[in-house]
């Protein structure tokens, strides 16, 4: 396509396990998008919070923390993706570690908003919440899930499956094991129900990812070392190089169009 650079146009829904792969040069892919701090549970729902929620998220000193936050009270990342503007969405699920806060149903439609940490803080919220890993958690991301694919076909979403890392670089174990395994689980089950759902494009870690130990916003075991990530982008670009060819190979566009997309009411 004229204009556009050769490994194609990402747009990133997830967390920064995806993003910050992007920083190293050399990658030749387009960054034209990214909505983090959101719950699919929560990111694709139509009410927006209410006033004290957006009120207190006014109190976040980040603009980046903020208008992610802001993003997910506001129930923004629908109309997001409807302009289109890129070939592919890298989705990640290491977001889905946060709770979310039940404001109350109305209309049939569910009140719900993401408790990042940031928004956390900012909000004090003393209200409902919902566990990740809930039976009720999850069934909120699945809805997501299903609203997701009715904006974006399952052929334009590579899958990051993002585990939790349980060692460094040096092979030293990352604390507590107990938890990452836990939440390795959880995802698992997630990236399975995905797979199921249509999205076979995805990026594995044969051996596990390695955590840094001096990574820019410090220690987790979401903060990937440079190899990782560099994994990371070989492999985006193996598949979108794969994605490319049999398109051209059979006369087609990979540019999105999604303007005249439906989205499920409930």
């Amino acid at each position: 396509m004229p204009g556009t650079v050769p490994m194609g146009r990402i747009f990133i829904l997830g967390s920064c396990v995806s993003r910050d792969a992007f920083e190293l040069p050399g990658h030749g892919f387009e960054l034209s998008g990214y909505l983090a701090r959101s719950s699919l549970g929560s990111a694709f729902l139509t009410r927006p919070a209410p006033a004290p929620m957006l009120a207190a998220a006014t109190e976040i000193k980040s603009p980046f923390q903020r208008r992610m936050v802001e993003t997910d009270l506001n129930k923004r990342a629908s109309s997001v993706l409807r302009r289109g503007g890129f070939d592919f969405v890298l989705l990640d699920l290491i977001d889905e570690r946060f709770p979310l806060a039940d404001f109350g149903t109305m209309r049939g439609e569910p009140g719900l908003a993401t408790l990042s940490l940031e928004f956390a803080r900012a909000s004090r919220w003393r209200g409902r919440r919902i566990a990740p890993g809930s039976t009720e958690h999850v069934a909120a991301w699945r809805r997501g899930v299903r609203r997701l694919l009715r904006l974006v076909p399952p052929g334009r979403i590579i899958l990051n499956k993002a585990f939790w890392a349980g060692r460094f670089e040096d092979g030293k174990s990352l604390p507590e094991p107990e938890k990452i395994a836990a939440s390795n689980r959880h995802l698992a089950t997630m990236y399975a129900f995905l797979a199921r759902a249509g999205i076979t494009k995805a990026i594995d870690y044969p051996g596990g990812p390695r955590a840094s130990p001096t990574h820019r916003w410090g220690v987790a075991p979401f903060h990937y070392s440079e190899a990782t990530y560099r994994w990371m982008l070989d492999e985006l670009a193996r598949i979108c190089c794969a994605d490319n060819k049999a398109l051209e190979e059979s006369g087609s566009s990979i540019g999105m169009g999604l303007d005249g997309a439906r989205e499920e009411s409930v």
